[in-house]
């Protein structure tokens, strides 16, 4: 990914829309939100919570500024974290009224790399970091995900990880299906063993030597996956969209100014004040 801050995805919330965002470190982070947003706000959108997804340690060095100005903004804030987070960090999430999702998706840590991210903290890190933030008083849930056949349509493979999150107290969880790219191909080879390997080819119809760019699974077994990891989510009292939404609405801390529409020159003048 390039420098700077980028919109990954945009969806409906429970209030207006969410959008996420990420990148590599910025020098700036609170020109790059207000430019990002001012534009997208542009067309009449109001885009009330943002997520900040943090995929690298250094990811924590412009979150912090970024989670700050966006609760003064009027944003509700979220982390969306494959790391475990530093204490400064952490309590800047509970200063802002910040919920905080982990992202898992295996109890393995060689898995949870290669569907995460190569940087991405083991599952047991993060829930140690859950129980922190919840000692703080802060809203956690996790982001189960992504999903892939030939291992989560397995319940020795689903399982333990559901397990491990009930005991770490967290119960608020999405589910979020899987799209294969090469690069988490790749990953994955290193992880599973052959036969799992083939399992996921077949599932998404990777075909020998395609050089697609990725592939997703059609919408019966989509549904079929996620519906069986969600049964299974329920059996360990687990709560999948809590609020309706996959945004933990009902996570929010609050404590911000209420939400005003971006104007470009305001906030640009406000930034650079």
């Amino acid at each position: 990914m390039g420098g700077g801050i980028q919109a990954l995805f945009r969806a409906s919330a429970c209030h207006g829309d969410h959008l996420i965002v990420g990148g590599q470190p910025d020098a700036d982070p609170e020109l790059a939100l207000a430019s990002l947003l001012g534009e997208l706000e542009s067309d009449g959108a109001e885009i009330r919570t943002v997520s900040l997804r943090l995929a690298r340690r250094a990811d924590a060095a412009w979150a912090q500024p970024a989670l700050r100005w966006l609760a003064a903004h009027g944003r509700r804030p979220l982390l969306r974290s494959a790391i475990s987070l530093p204490r400064p960090l952490a309590e800047a999430a509970w200063e802002s009224g910040a919920s905080v999702v982990f992202e898992l998706a295996h109890q393995r840590p060689a898995i949870q790399r290669a569907l995460v991210g190569p940087e991405a903290d083991p599952a047991a890190a993060l829930l140690l970091s859950a129980q922190h933030l919840g000692r703080l008083g802060v809203g956690v849930g996790a982001h189960l995900g992504p999903l892939v056949p030939g291992i989560h349509d397995h319940r020795a493979q689903v399982e333990p990880l559901l397990h491990h999150l009930r005991a770490a107290d967290l119960h608020e969880v999405h589910l979020s299906v899987g799209r294969l790219t090469p690069a988490r191909l790749a990953a994955l080879a290193g992880a599973v063993d052959e036969g799992v390997l083939l399992a996921i080819r077949r599932a998404y119809g990777v075909a020998p030597g395609s050089t697609r760019e990725g592939w997703r699974l059609g919408r019966l077994s989509h549904d079929a996956l996620r519906e069986g990891v969600r049964a299974m989510a329920r059996e360990h009292g687990l709560r999948v969209d809590g609020c309706g939404c996959a945004a933990f609405c009902h996570l929010d801390g609050g404590g911000r100014p209420d939400y005003a529409r971006i104007g470009a020159g305001e906030l640009f003048a406000d930034v650079a004040g």
